[in-house]
């Protein structure tokens, strides 16, 4: 029986997916985090609400991976548009840059990168960012900058996409994707996009889940069946 862990940073985005998985079987509360379980077919999964920032994120990833001994991690939810996507477009990341992390003055090391990785981009799974981007053709790939800032300003995205080639931001994706890393678990992080990047175009959080519901719990459908 496959276990798999899907984190969303706010109760709303949980609440729009968990129509794909059936009745809540239990709840289990660890302070801010809530983890609910339920069963799908053959498989166990755990619906965890991480609440916004890196350090909960990172937190309650390791939670998933320690207590429930999760397979597999999925996190989705709302991004920023770095490059020019649409309001309502879905995001299949193909890597992280957590570009807050800076020790270039101690190591020399470029801003962006772990010491101990190659890369300023932590890697995700390939055959699963593969199979999720076959799943929809008006899919997106791009790369996730991520950092504990809601990024609105153009100059900030701007130098994000001149810096790291990003096209999408968040406040979660690095840790998440950075726990799964030092831990051996693949990990897939999917988003719809909730403001362009010139910040011309922006919907409430609530309201564009539920104009984008029907695509995105579909999407999600389609790959618990299938993995």
């Amino acid at each position: 029986m496959k276990t798999i862990g899907i984190i969303t940073a706010l109760e709303h985005e949980r609440q729009q997916l968990e129509s794909v998985v059936g009745k809540c079987l239990k709840t289990d509360l660890y302070g801010n985090f809530s983890i609910k379980t339920y069963q799908f077919e053959d498989k166990t999964i755990y619906f965890a609400n991480c609440t916004i920032g890196q350090i909960h994120a990172a937190a309650c990833t390791q939670l998933l991976l320690t207590k429930y001994n999760v397979e597999m991690v999925f996190n989705y939810g709302l991004v920023g548009a770095i490059s020019s996507y649409k309001v309502g477009e879905m995001v299949v990341a193909k890597s992280v840059v957590h570009y807050e992390i800076d020790t270039s003055l101690v190591d020399n090391c470029e801003r962006g990168r772990y010491l101990h990785l190659d890369s300023v981009y932590i890697p995700l799974d390939a055959p699963l960012y593969t199979f999720a981007l076959s799943l929809d053709d008006s899919a997106k790939s791009g790369i996730l900058a991520s950092g504990d800032k809601f990024v609105a300003e153009r100059a900030v995205k701007d130098n994000l996409k001149r810096e790291f080639n990003a096209d999408i931001c968040d406040m979660e994706g690095a840790a998440i994707s950075l726990i799964c890393l030092n831990m051996n678990v693949p990990c897939l992080i999917v988003k719809v996009v909730s403001d362009s990047c010139d910040g011309t175009e922006y919907f409430d959080f609530v309201e564009l889940l539920k104009n984008s519901k029907h695509k995105f719990v579909e999407f999600l459908h389609k790959i618990l069946l299938a993995i």
